[in-house]
């Protein structure tokens, strides 16, 4: 079991967020997908706003919880706290200041359109996932095998959470998240 913290796990996602924008580019209308310096942070700093909304979300579950909350600074190995949560902070925090922005040029009329351009920010959400369960658990073998209809619907409901960012409650998704792991992570 990898040992890592939230600061780990940060360089991780900025490293992530490159890595998707690049495969992304490969496909329809890609090359127009580009990163939220503000929101991701610039290398070698955490300023950008997902760090600080994990850190504030984190400490408002703090005060709010009769049970003992947790931010990763030194280890996830070492808390009481699950890995679960550490994820569904980030992808709530992913969802209130999203990674990726499209920047068409205003000469195009028309792009063609596909799902990591309509929805890269859930779709990132996915990739982000996948390389969680891989870096936690060890087993680089492992993929997480979404069925497309499952997908769609994670994709919808990842967005409708977006649109209305309150009613994300980090916990119960933590759980959610630890169904999804167990069951698709083949």
């Amino acid at each position: 079991m990898t040992n890592f913290t939230s600061d780990y796990l940060m360089h991780k996602i900025k490293d992530l967020c490159a890595e998707f924008q690049r495969n992304v580019g490969r496909s329809l209308g890609g090359q127009y997908l580009c990163i939220n310096e503000g929101n991701v942070g610039t290398i070698g700093e955490f300023s950008g706003e997902i760090y600080q909304e994990y850190h504030r979300i984190f400490d408002i579950l703090k005060k709010g919880s009769i049970h003992t909350v947790e931010v990763y600074d030194e280890s996830i190995d070492s808390s009481i706290t699950d890995y679960h949560l550490s994820v569904a902070v980030f992808i709530r925090s992913f969802l209130t200041y999203p990674p990726f922005c499209i920047d068409v040029p205003m000469i195009l009329e028309k792009i063609k359109h596909n799902k990591y351009i309509n929805f890269p920010n859930e779709y990132f959400i996915i990739y982000f996932l996948t390389a969680i369960f891989q870096l936690r658990n060890n087993d680089f073998d492992k993929t997480l095998r979404l069925d497309n209809d499952f997908q769609i619907k994670f994709v919808n409901l990842l967005s409708q959470y977006r649109e209305n960012i309150e009613s994300l409650s980090p916990i119960p998704f933590a759980n959610e998240i630890g169904l999804i792991e167990h069951n698709y992570f083949i």
